[in-house]
């Protein structure tokens, strides 16, 4: 079984419907009780859990081969990595997949690539195998700001290159109608 935390964000929903898809036995984990009835619809066990809980989280791993964990940006992050990391290797996952960021470092330049490399040291640390999968910025994030970008008229935003010789990206938006 694949356990799936952040099962109803950014990443997790895709990564849920494409393991239902490939027959996995999948259980997703999401902060919004609100949201269960909507994932067990799909075909998997579904949880509504606190990242502070450790019997929530013990629940959510055990029988997990494996888990897929991501969490909200927020200032406890790494306490809420840290007490999955915890609960995964306690209920004895073999492999956890972490979404971290773009150049996360205990040199990084930004506080989020500190953090995000405090979580990959401690999950290396932890005897689990592991994968860190890195994105940058999530274009879907725009539709944030669709509302500000659309009153002040703007078309176009170039979003800077994440690495040297790379291609900034270009988002257009329709100019609003009349």
């Amino acid at each position: 079984m694949i356990t799936v935390f952040g099962a109803t964000g950014t990443t997790g929903a895709p990564l849920v419907d494409t393991l239902l898809a490939k027959g996995a036995t999948v259980r997703t984990v999401t902060s919004d009780p609100s949201k269960l009835d909507a994932l067990k619809a799909k075909g998997c066990d579904a949880v509504a859990a606190d990242f502070t809980d450790p019997a929530v989280l013990a629940r959510a791993c055990d029988g997990a081969e494996k888990i897929y964990l991501v969490t909200p940006a927020h200032l406890d992050m790494r306490q809420w990595k840290a007490n999955v990391i915890k609960a995964a290797k306690a209920a004895g996952v073999r492999h956890v997949v972490v979404a971290t960021g773009l150049g996360a470092s205990p040199k990084a330049g930004l506080t989020f690539g500190k953090w995000h490399s405090e979580t990959q040291e401690l999950l290396k640390q932890s005897g689990l195998d592991w994968t860190f999968v890195q994105p940058t910025y999530f274009m879907q994030n725009l539709l944030w700001q669709a509302a500000t970008l659309r009153r002040t008229r703007c078309t176009t935003m170039i979003w800077a290159a994440p690495w040297p010789g790379s291609t900034p990206a270009t988002s257009r938006m329709s100019p609003p109608r009349r």
